[in-house]
């Protein structure tokens, strides 16, 4: 799928230091394509949560845009605790 969720995460797999017990969602959005794609979120609406979300990979938190510009192959990962 180009948008993936999965809920009740556990553990420290980005070494955020996630508090083992502490469930957490986990989005991702994925270009497979050999171009750049746009993905409205609006679609995913269900499976994404509301509230901010940190990028594993940067450590930024910022609310999770309504819609991802993402370069061929690319992808983008969120983590709600």
């Amino acid at each position: 799928p180009q948008v993936f969720a999965t809920e009740n995460l556990r553990g420290d797999y980005f070494g955020t230091g996630t508090v083992e017990g502490v469930a957490e969602t986990l989005v991702g959005v994925f270009n497979w394509t050999d171009s750049p794609a746009r993905v409205d979120l609006a679609d995913a609406a269900d499976l994404i949560p509301t509230r901010s979300a940190t990028d594993p990979w940067i450590g930024e938190t910022a609310p999770v845009p309504g819609v991802v510009e993402l370069a061929a192959h690319e992808s983008r990962l969120w983590l709600f605790e």
